[in-house]
């Protein structure tokens, strides 16, 4: 378990950052390790918008208050395991409390309702803890209160039912007690989770939930997801919202703290100009996303609205801050490390490629015919902007949940499973170089140099965006097939088609670069996910061909969603 409630990194400590292999939650469940879930958010009538808020969240003290003698509050939990646990006199229930007190009290009431329940805590002796989840495991127990418990390291197969009964808006403790449920046994055939939801502090994340079970990776995502009334969800999982619940979810996104450029600089004034990057966000409740929207807001941008950055505007600065909403989707270590190494002033160790890269990545189309220099020039004219990009690569190396494979060839920077920009693979696959930034005007990208074809996908085709001719049907079969349509002046015997269905025997390859929509969260180009090379495997027709390919590597779970139909 690598994200830790405790901060560790177990990462960096023990195996220098690197991850070999992983098995995330939705790869997991789609890989039938784990016990589906069944999520069902009720509204539950409280109000803690007024809550006292401490820089770590609320004050547990005054949400414990809020929560004990709420007997509204407790008849809906009680009705909401009748509607939705197949068989409440046989489940195996674990609550997640606010504190001993609250857990104490649920208890007590449970029990007065006939149900055989009991808390557990940090002050419980060993003898008890072993006891209570004995009796859980076998049945003699139904329902069991925790604080402070249960979040990891415990393995009790036969949990059934999840219950939150406190806010929770860090992820990582999230999963980790959804995953105390999620161990699969014999006769389960699911986990029941009830989420009791009510109305919150403006600062309270409760998008972050959301953001754990979905593949919606933003408040914005969340919010989109809801609001259409199709909320993605792993493979055999469901997740429902009641509709008083769904209310009061996109109530608090839309509410929460204001994202505009005006709200942001009087929250940066309000902390101070000591305040870093990483500390605005968590202090905001935002994500990387929620500040570059592909407009000119921005770290710095920021700091000089505040009345915290003197030094003169660069040469650069405008065109570098307005490029900055472009690297967010950066997800491979060696770009990552080449941003730090630029606001450092270290451009001279990256190698060739990697300037490149990075070139196009903050200067776009504009060329220029000394690129070493012109990255060094950041560092030496552009100290705010430097800084900067030191403290976005720190929270862009921070989020990543998956590290991209390895690059296919020693002569082509791009690692499977990496996100990029078009503008990125035309200068890695040579098309362009960083003088005269050029991308492909066509879905296919013919590289004889190097012996391949570069298919670009984009699933979701908007009759808007595409013409009649060009609304090919592209989308994943699966984790290691993927359907394709060629050019429909494409055919079986044309030389390009030959090209492709016999490709192996030629020694050629096919790579796939693929992404859901044609448009990203800044309304800019989206980046494309390199699923990597391709075998044939059939095909039918002919102008155009229907293609279907074996991907070498499986999709991620995580990607696989957006890319299917």
């Amino acid at each position: 378990t690598t994200e830790r409630a405790d901060g560790v990194s177990v990462q960096d400590e023990y195996f220098e950052g690197r991850i070999t292999s992983e098995v995330r939650l939705w790869d997991a469940l789609d890989r039938e390790l784990l016990a589906p879930f069944h999520y069902f958010g009720v509204e539950d009538g409280t109000d803690l918008s007024k809550a006292k808020w401490t820089p770590s969240g609320y004050a547990v003290g005054e949400v414990s208050s809020h929560f004990i003698g709420h007997h509204q509050r407790l008849r809906s939990i009680l009705l909401s395991i009748d509607q939705y646990v197949p068989d409440p006199s046989k489940m195996r229930a674990v609550g997640f409390c606010v504190s001993v007190q609250h857990a104490t009290w649920m208890a007590e009431q449970f029990v007065a309702k006939g149900y055989k329940a009991t808390s557990l805590s940090g002050q419980s002796s060993k003898a008890d803890r072993s006891q209570a989840l004995s009796d859980l495991n076998t049945g003699a127990l139904q329902v069991l209160f925790v604080v402070d418990l249960l979040n990891e390291g415990i393995d009790v197969p036969s949990i059934d039912t999840i219950l939150f009964l406190r806010p929770t808006d860090s992820p990582v403790l999230f999963v980790q007690q959804l995953g105390r449920g999620l161990r699969l046994a014999e006769g389960k055939r699911c986990l029941t989770v009830l989420d009791f939801i009510g109305r919150h502090h403006r600062r309270y994340r409760l998008d972050r939930r959301f953001t754990a079970l979905t593949k919606a990776r933003s408040r914005r995502e969340v919010e989109y997801e809801i609001t259409a009334g199709a909320m993605s969800a792993p493979l055999g999982c469901e997740i429902v919202l009641e509709r008083q619940a769904r209310d009061v979810v996109l109530s608090q996104l839309r509410g929460a703290l204001d994202a505009k450029r005006p709200a942001l600089v009087r929250e940066l004034r309000a902390l101070g100009e000591s305040t870093s990057l990483s500390q605005f966000l968590e202090s905001c409740r935002l994500d990387i996303e929620d500040l570059y929207r592909g407009d000119s807001t921005t770290w710095t941008g920021l700091r000089r609205a505040a009345g915290f950055t003197k030094s003169p505007v660069g040469p650069n600065e405008t065109l570098i801050l307005r490029a900055l909403s472009r690297a967010t989707h950066v997800d491979d270590i060696s770009r990552i490390d080449a941003l730090t190494a630029i606001g450092a002033g270290e451009t001279t160790t990256l190698s060739p490629s990697a300037q490149g890269m990075a070139y196009v990545l903050l200067f776009g189309r504009q060329g220029t015919d000394d690129l070493t220099e012109s990255l060094v020039r950041i560092a030496t004219e552009e100290p705010e902007i430097a800084a900067e990009l030191v403290q976005l690569a720190d929270l862009l190396r921070q989020r990543l949940k998956r590290v991209p494979n390895d690059p296919v060839r020693p002569d082509v920077p791009l690692c499977v499973h990496g996100t990029y920009s078009l503008f990125e693979i035309s200068l890695a696959l040579g098309y362009c170089d960083p003088a005269k930034p050029k991308v492909p005007q066509t879905g296919v990208l013919y590289r004889p140099a190097l012996n391949l074809d570069a298919f670009f996908i984009t699933v979701n085709k908007s009759e808007r965006a595409y013409s009649p001719g060009t609304m090919y049907r592209d989308y994943a079969l699966g984790n290691d097939r993927f359907h394709w349509e060629s050019q429909n002046s494409t055919s079986p015997s044309s030389p390009t088609g030959a090209r492709y269905i016999s490709h192996e025997a030629r020694g050629h390859e096919i790579w796939l670069f693929a992404r859901a929509n044609k448009n990203g969260r800044g309304g800019g180009a989206a980046p494309y996910t390199f699923l990597g090379p391709a075998n044939y495997v059939t095909h039918q027709g002919s102008r155009p061909i229907a293609f279907e390919w074996a991907l070498r590597s499986p999709i991620p779970a995580d990607k696989l969603t957006a890319l299917s139909l």
